[in-house]
């Protein structure tokens, strides 16, 4: 089993800033255009960390299948997925920002660099446990937002 962080890369200068909201109900990591084949060595089996800018893991799981492919060429995109059973996901408020998310730092790992990067050698899978449960705890915790927590 590896490791992977797949960015979901939400700069308003990308083609697709929202595409983290479509990765997380749809069970799947996804990158686009010239980054396609980034996506290509997940295997089903390995675990795999949806990023989101400011250092933050919003979504842990392992991978069920290998990469798929498929060329959009009536609208110019070139994607490629893998199919992933989400085991944790960050709470997100009503403007779609994660509101307990994981910090790359606690579970040891450095900025990607890439959109999908191996980080197998690096990660702390003991502090990754932790930290999603205390999120799980979080979750228990707290009944249901308010808007004004939102």
């Amino acid at each position: 089993m590896k490791v992977y962080v797949v960015n979901s890369n939400v700069n308003p200068s990308n083609k697709c800033p929202n595409c983290f909201q479509y990765m997380l109900r749809q069970n799947r990591v996804i990158t686009y255009y010239d980054r396609a084949n980034q996506v290509n060595g997940i295997q089903a089996g390995d675990l795999v960390l949806l990023y989101h800018n400011d250092n933050r893991v919003i979504a842990v799981g392992f991978a069920v299948k290998d990469h798929e492919e498929h060329n959009y060429s009536h609208i110019a995109s070139h994607e490629h997925w893998v199919d992933v059973n989400w085991l944790w996901k960050t709470v997100l408020n009503k403007n779609y920002n994660p509101v307990n998310p994981i910090d790359r730092n606690s579970v040891g790992f450095n900025i990607p660099r890439r959109t999908v990067e191996d980080v197998t050698k690096q990660i702390n899978l003991s502090n990754l446990l932790e930290e999603m449960g205390k999120r799980q705890r979080y979750l228990s915790d707290c009944e249901i937002f308010s808007d004004n927590e939102t």
